[in-house]
């Protein structure tokens, strides 16, 4: 029940409910941060930081390895949130101000400036495929045929790529600065 109102938009409205109506999530909150924090869920973290959330402390956080491949290990909030596509630059800022660690490792020895190195690597790799036309997929259109290489449409699909990892360039860059300015090392 905790883990699947912590997604979602209307969050600290559930929890203020639970909260007024005696239900308590107190033992649950670091967990219920180190789920927020990764989806981007700035006013929830927030919330729980109010609350007394310890934005260092170890939890099982997800990872997310690509399409269908998930994975879990130990890390904090900070690294979970730095480590995946949705939390912005905002919501690692809000863990910092509460004492997250910059410097904390997860049970790898990575830290979120790691995490956050490896994805600026992986799309600029998939950007200098795109632009020497080397970077490989298949494209299907509306009705599930494969569209050619080459063709109008596969030259629109190849741009969207490409300004989809600038896009997730800068998203990486500007968490790597907040990471930076708290004494990321």
């Amino acid at each position: 029940m905790f883990y699947s109102a912590a997604g979602r938009l209307a969050d600290v409205e559930f929890y203020l409910t639970l909260e007024k109506n005696g239900i308590g999530f107190q033992k649950y909150i670091n967990q219920l941060l180190a789920y927020a924090a990764p989806r981007g869920r700035l006013e929830t973290v927030r919330f729980f930081l109010a609350r007394g959330a310890n934005p260092s402390v170890y939890v099982l956080v997800p990872e997310d390895r690509g399409v269908g491949q998930k994975a879990e290990y130990v890390g904090t909030p900070l690294i979970a949130a730095a480590a995946v596509d949705s939390a912005g630059p905002e919501v690692l800022t809000a863990l910092l101000e509460a004492g997250a660690d910059p410097n904390a490792t997860d049970c790898l020895g990575r830290t979120a400036l790691m995490h956050l190195d490896k994805r600026i690597q992986k799309e600029r790799e998939k950007l200098e495929k795109v632009k020497t036309g080397t970077y490989e997929f298949t494209l299907h259109d509306k009705n599930d045929q494969e569209v050619a290489p080459g063709s109008e449409q596969w030259q629109e699909a190849l741009q969207d790529q490409q300004q989809g990892a600038l896009s997730r360039i800068k998203q990486y860059e500007a968490r790597r600065a907040v990471l930076l300015q708290a004494g990321a090392k």
